[in-house]
């Protein structure tokens, strides 16, 4: 017995109900920040018109159309998890009438079986007289009746198994559906097949083939799924990758850098490997350093702020940086001298610490009248 036959109706339609809710949440929260990137990207459009503002709005652009999808894709997935939920309300549904008319069938049958079986002994232990009506004509037609409840109850086990049968190739076909809405679309689908194609490329041309048309955000997931893609491409010539880079901007619209769309997704998606290949234009590699200079520098400043609000690390800092000051603060005057002269005031202290040599060793002449330990000596 595989998949769900032996329970067509199992799952919880309440669960499934609550994940399609929180889907159709975030559909709204998406479409809301949707809305913010697509007013950030036409306020730097018009108003900053320094480089870093056409770059600002070249990521806002492509962070609406990565929304776009992801929109798209999410809301198809609230849907076919409503569509499912109410499936499995119907199969629980169609099932228990099914184990209500199974059990009905299967009593009436072991019931007519039992009874059968008695009278069969009782016949056995009677002995009827020819040409009288006898108890055993009797016998005869109730024999006949409980045969036929035992056959209607076999029938009707049968029509409940094919039911049963029909019921499970529901649910199946449901899951399909929902496994299928789940795992496809433009969000997930595509990268899934993609996925599926780089593991299997073993040169540095079938790797530079998969990695072009990728949004930023599907090549950053690929290369963290297949890690091999990008050891592939840094492997690529110089030659390859200039003409593969410029066959990328051909016939298309270019933005005022002179980038299409495919290369500053190659660019945000994975700076740290374009910034270092080989073959690509100054241009265009200056542009991905810079991307990953200022994510480096967010994620320092991220780093820092954990640290910091971390209590124990906080602590420790807060330590660390006592000792420094305090090390700082006595760094001019060296310990033993500090230790012998601790009696001293006023000038006599300076005047004492100002007599070190610059090997840490007391000069002859050092602390003769003030310092309670020479005096001694």
């Amino acid at each position: 017995m595989t998949g769900h036959e032996g329970d067509p109706g199992r799952g919880d339609a309440a669960e499934v109900e609550r994940l399609a809710r929180w889907r159709r949440e975030k559909v709204d929260d998406l479409d809301l920040g949707r809305y913010h990137a697509v007013r950030c990207g036409e306020w730097a459009a018009t108003s900053w018109r320094a480089e870093s503002g056409r770059a600002f709005v070249a990521e806002a652009e492509a962070i609406v159309r990565e929304l776009d999808v992801l929109l798209s894709t999410v809301d198809e997935h609230g849907v076919a998890l409503e569509g499912y939920a109410r499936e499995l309300v119907d199969i629980a549904a169609a099932q228990r009438l099914l184990e209500q008319a199974r059990a009905r069938a299967e009593e009436a049958r072991d019931d007519a079986s039992a009874t059968l079986v008695v009278l069969e002994a009782e016949a056995e232990l009677r002995v009827d007289l020819p040409g009288v009506s006898t108890p055993a004509d009797h016998r005869h037609v109730e024999r006949s009746a409980l045969e036929r409840r035992i056959v209607d109850a076999v029938a009707e086990l049968g029509v409940v198994g094919r039911r049963w049968a029909e019921l499970v190739d529901r649910r199946r076909a449901a899951d399909h559906r929902l496994l299928s809405a789940l795992h496809g679309g433009g969000a997930v689908g595509a990268l899934v097949e993609t996925a599926d194609a780089a593991r299997g490329v073993t040169s540095p041309e079938g790797a530079l083939g998969v990695v072009a048309g990728l949004t930023p955000f599907e090549l950053a997931s690929l290369l963290a799924d297949v890690p091999l893609l990008a050891v592939l491409v840094g492997q690529a010539s110089p030659e390859e990758v200039r003409g593969w880079w410029e066959s990328l901007g051909v016939d298309v619209a270019l933005d005022e850098d002179g980038f299409s769309a495919a290369q500053r997704a190659l660019l945000a998606g994975a700076p740290g490997l374009f910034g270092a290949l080989d073959g690509l234009p100054p241009s265009a590699r200056v542009r991905a350093n810079g991307i990953a200079a200022r994510r480096q520098i967010a994620e320092n400043e991220r780093t820092i702020a954990g640290v910091l609000d971390d209590p124990e690390r906080g602590a420790v800092m807060d330590g660390l940086v006592t000792a420094l000051r305090r090390e700082t603060s006595t760094s001019r005057v060296p310990r033993r001298c500090r230790r012998r002269c601790s009696s001293t005031r006023g000038t006599a202290r300076a005047t004492a610490s100002s007599r070190w040599s610059a090997t840490g060793r007391l000069r002859p002449s050092a602390c003769t009248r003030t310092c309670p330990a020479r005096s001694r000596r």
